[in-house]
């Protein structure tokens, strides 16, 4: 693999999958600085923030919360269940409808310069050139926040 393929893996584990650089360097074989340096240059803690104030982001988090309250709900007896977990379900639910019709303009932005940078990627663009654009990308996405 490489490279640059490499970098782009590492930062869509830390950034989407919200793995630990740790657990990146082992699962991939790059030493802990390489993953540090690449992680200030490319500003992946910028993603990282911006992908979890985006719609998909919010949206995965509070269905990652009614999962969880679900489970809990399944253990509960009858008698346990009141107004205030049914209502505490109802208003996830309803969170996750709102932010599901709204448009996410950062999360769609961030979206289009990921599937621009595979494009050229996978066009043979030199590493060179995909550094400046991801830098360029990394900075208008930091304007919009």
């Amino acid at each position: 693999m490489m490279k640059v393929e490499k970098r782009k893996l590492a930062e869509g584990m830390f950034v989407e999958r919200e793995m630990t650089l740790t657990s990146i360097a082992q699962m991939l074989k790059v030493p802990l600085t390489t993953l540090s340096r690449w992680k200030q240059k490319y500003g992946w803690d910028k993603l990282k923030t911006a992908r979890l104030r985006s719609r998909v982001g919010i949206e995965q988090t509070l269905a990652d919360v009614l999962e969880r309250k679900v489970e809990q709900l399944k253990g509960m007896s009858p008698e346990e269940v009141n107004a205030k977990v049914i209502d505490g379900l109802y208003k996830l639910i309803a969170g996750i409808k709102k932010i599901e019709k709204e448009g996410d303009p950062l999360g769609e932005t961030i979206s289009v310069f990921d599937g621009f940078s595979k494009y050229v990627s996978n066009r043979g663009a030199g590493e060179k050139f995909r550094e400046e654009l991801s830098r360029w990308m990394s900075g208008y996405v930091e304007s919009l926040m």
